[in-house]
């Protein structure tokens, strides 16, 4: 029987041995030339605040007030948008990836009124892939209505990405901090069908709408660094030639969301 304990602690102790070792302590010069030791959680995207769910005002095309992604690290990326005019999913498919390991400068906190800047690594990811998706939008639904037709859109291209995380502790202190960055630029050609008119005759809706259009555009989001890493700011902006011919080709899109 004391054998069998024997073997039960030193399995436990090794355990503990090996978790703190996942744990990669380093330590950094500060700018002032303190050293602070830092114990490296993670610098890999895979471990990242990679689903959000987000409030805001958001494009591409109508307005869209809910939304929600998910990013597989060099396997996909996956976007859903809801609101008063309509919906919007797409999502990106990648086929190539390149990673590359970079220094983030962050300040950290060692006493109450104690803060060192210090540059502590990170991996970033740049993905390369398809991009497709599909939108349907009630224009005469917005404030600032820019037609009165109804449409569905599906369109493909292709996703540039990039994403970054790091997750690390001060050794013998309670700062703690980690962040997700993900961000990716979009191409788009977009076909229009299902166009029915809410206030146009059938010319007019001839003559107010297009069957072919095309989107460039710019979304992703940064989260808060904080100790969990949970809150983010979500974004969009880009421009595009779309349905309806009176559309100002600007959008744009803000948000906050809650990352898991």
């Amino acid at each position: 029987m004391s054998k069998i304990y024997g073997l039960l602690i030193f399995i436990l102790i090794s355990t503990l041995f090996q978790i703190e070792a996942l744990a990669q302590r380093e330590t950094y010069r500060a700018d002032d030339g303190t050293q602070v030791d830092v114990n490296i959680v993670s610098v890999d995207p895979d471990a990242g605040r990679n689903t959000s769910i987000f409030l805001g005002y958001f494009g591409p095309e109508g307005a869209h007030i809910l939304g929600a992604n998910h990013y597989k690290p060099g396997k996909y990326f996956i976007n859903g948008l809801v609101g008063k005019t309509g919906a919007h999913i797409d999502g990106s498919i990648f086929f190539a990836t390149a990673t590359k390991q970079i220094k983030l400068k962050q300040s950290v906190k060692m006493t109450h009124n104690t803060k060192y800047v210090i540059k502590v690594p990170a991996l970033k990811h740049r993905s390369f892939g398809l991009h497709m998706g599909a939108n349907m939008v009630d224009y005469s639904k917005l404030v600032e209505a820019t037609g009165y037709h109804s449409t569905t859109g599906v369109f493909g291209g292709f996703s540039l990405l990039k994403a970054k995380h790091t997750h690390w502790k001060i050794h013998d202190s309670y700062g703690e901090a980690q962040g997700t960055m993900i961000n990716r630029l979009n191409a788009d050609i977009i076909y229009y069908f299902n166009t029915e008119s809410t206030y146009y005759s059938t010319s007019d809706l001839e003559v107010g709408t297009r069957k072919i259009g095309a989107r460039l555009y710019y979304d992703g989001k940064a989260t808060i660094w904080s100790r969990q890493g949970r809150l983010s700011i979500n974004y969009m902006l880009g421009v595009g030639i779309n349905s309806a011919r009176e559309s100002i080709p600007l959008f744009a899109g803000f948000g906050v969301g809650y990352n898991f």
